[in-house]
């Protein structure tokens, strides 16, 4: 079998494997062939309901071939971005050391078999798109199918320059030392993020206000129907007119550019990158260029000296040291703030200031800031370093790890605690916003008392709400760490299991934030001493469950045959 077909098969098994798994428990085996048949099928489908929904809807006439043209070099430009971990590790990197094959050959191979892993298993989108071109052009066959050769052509080739040009620049991200350069770059995106979300909060949520304000003078006029139905037509004509005025100055010009002059561009750049050798993710520390000690070196210095551990926390960390290509990556958005949270900081400041005439809506809202801003962090945290979290890093240790006494148990708590620690600054940052919020709005202290305790659950519940499906999500069977987590099932488990709890501890805040402006404060003050018991009963519930979880998913791991 040859190098494509062995990766294309790897790969395949690997996404069904804890369908297999699940199966198993009913003494049922998984006919691949099925499978892959129900896969493919399931694009097909979607891609037609997608295709079909479109054109009832948005495209009524004929399709603006520039604008399709902008869409799947969109398309192609982001998934090449996302994948390039999938293309610039080789699996067997040990059997590669013996091969005569060229990095630069192992990379396109790898490109192709992504490609057709895409077409088969995750190109509903795409195929959608393409059929829509059948469906609304009145154009002769013969047209329809150049056009959808010429889009597929640009797919492809977006996708491969795409993925090449971020992965150089993310190797040089994990190879390159951290230092005073980073942090500027960092420092400019997160003013910028924070500036988006002042600058959201004045041309959305002013506008919001002034029509809230013009319309529902009362509390009886929210059960009025006539005035919500005001409400929407006016707010609503007001954005569409502001989105279509930005779609005229900005957007409409892109759909003049010249396609077979950008084609032609493209196309070079495809050739030159496939000219160039590509340079391959170094998984190990000693497979690292020699760096000076930078950021995160001293970084993992510092968790190893803030707690002095069993030794299952130590290796934890030694393994999160060797682990480079990790955490070096996004690592000031790890350790510091995620872009997305500096944009709720700038969003919720902006509309507490916004505020000041309502003390209890102010103290909602910054109890809120707090809420979005961990429950943020600890997502993106889990979302970058699910390969280090997962028992799938633990995999060559597994025989090990299962023949001690909890020690699989030690090793998730180790990482629980290390998960924790990873909070420290994010947490800093938030006590000082806090603290100049209070002081500035002059919240009582016995509020500011509450809004710590609530903080402080929140940092505890949050990682391990992030957590408590990893046991029972695991899977051991990857060639290397970059692989982990990437399979469907697994993503599908722990997103949608990490999203209920979450809509108990954000959404439910959230919604009743909006009741604040339309009640007096006296109810203002019920309804948020009634969220604090809330929040704190939904705690103690959701630690509860999610420690049985937790013991249950070992339990599981344990019974993985692995060899």
């Amino acid at each position: 079998m040859n190098l494509f077909g062995i990766l294309m098969k790897l790969r395949i098994n690997q996404e069904s494997s804890l369908v297999k798994r699940v199966l198993s428990y009913f003494n049922l085996k998984l006919s691949l062939k099925l499978y892959l048949f129900i896969n493919i099928f399931f694009e097909f489908s979607l891609a037609f309901v997608v295709s079909l929904g479109l054109r009832l809807t948005l495209i009524k006439s004929d399709i603006n071939v520039n604008l399709f043209f902008i869409i799947f070099f969109i398309l192609g430009i982001v998934q090449g971005a996302s994948n390039c971990y999938r293309t610039h590790v080789f699996p067997f990197e040990e059997l590669r050391k013996l091969a005569t094959i060229s990095s630069r050959k192992i990379s396109f191979i790898m490109i192709v078999t992504d490609l057709f892993y895409i077409f088969m298993f995750s190109s509903s989108i795409l195929y959608g798109l393409l059929s829509l071109i059948y469906i609304s052009s009145n154009a002769f066959i013969f047209q329809k199918i150049s056009l959808s050769v010429f889009f597929l052509f640009i797919y492809i080739c977006s996708f491969y320059c795409s993925n090449r040009i971020f992965g150089q620049y993310i190797y040089n991200k994990i190879v390159k030392a951290i230092g005073l350069t980073r942090l500027i770059l960092y420092s400019i995106g997160a003013a910028l993020f924070t500036y988006f979300g002042f600058f959201i909060v004045s041309f959305v949520f002013s506008n919001i206000v002034y029509f809230i304000k013009k319309y529902f003078v009362n509390i009886e006029s929210v059960n009025n129907k006539v005035i919500w139905e005001s409400f929407s037509k006016d707010i609503g004509m007001f954005y569409v007119n502001s989105a279509s005025k930005f779609y005229e100055s900005h957007v409409y010009s892109f759909t003049y550019i010249d396609v077979f002059l950008v084609s032609a561009m493209l196309l070079i750049l495809a050739i030159l990158l496939l000219a160039m050798e590509p340079k391959l993710y170094p998984l190990k520390t000693k497979m690292l260029p020699k760096t000076k000690i930078d950021l995160c070196n001293l970084y993992v210095f510092f968790l190893n000296k803030a707690l002095k551990k069993n030794i299952f926390f130590k290796c934890s960390l030694l393994k999160l040291a060797n682990t480079r290509w990790i955490i070096a990556n996004n690592f000031f958005q790890n350790i510091i703030l995620t872009y997305e949270s500096f944009f709720y900081i700038g969003v919720m400041l902006s509309i507490i200031l916004l505020n000041s005439q309502n003390r209890m809506l102010q103290i909602q809202l910054l109890f809120l800031l707090n809420i979005l801003v961990i429950g943020n962090q600890t997502f993106e945290i889990r979302e970058e370093m699910y390969p280090y979290l997962s028992f799938g890093s633990e995999r060559n240790q597994f025989t090990l790890l299962r023949s001690s006494p909890n020690g699989l148990n030690k090793v998730f708590n180790s990482k629980l605690t290390i998960y924790r620690l990873f909070l420290l600054i994010p947490l800093l940052i938030l006590i000082i916003i806090n603290i100049v919020v209070s002081v500035y709005i002059m919240i009582p202290v016995i509020f500011a008392i509450f809004l710590f305790i609530t903080f402080s659950m929140s940092v505890y519940v949050f990682p391990m709400i992030q957590m408590y499906m990893i046991p029972l999500a695991t899977k051991l069977d990857y060639t290397n760490d970059t692989e982990i987590g990437s399979a469907k099932d697994e993503k599908i488990v722990l997103e949608k299991f990490q999203t209920v709890p979450r809509y108990f501890f954000n959404i439910v805040p959230l919604v009743l934030t909006f009741i604040f402006p339309i009640v007096g404060e006296s109810y203002s003050l019920i309804i948020f001493f009634g969220e604090l018991v809330y929040f704190s009963l939904a705690t103690i519930i959701f630690v509860f469950f999610s420690k049985k979880i937790i013991r249950k998913g070992i339990f599981v791991v344990h019974a993985i045959r692995y060899h």
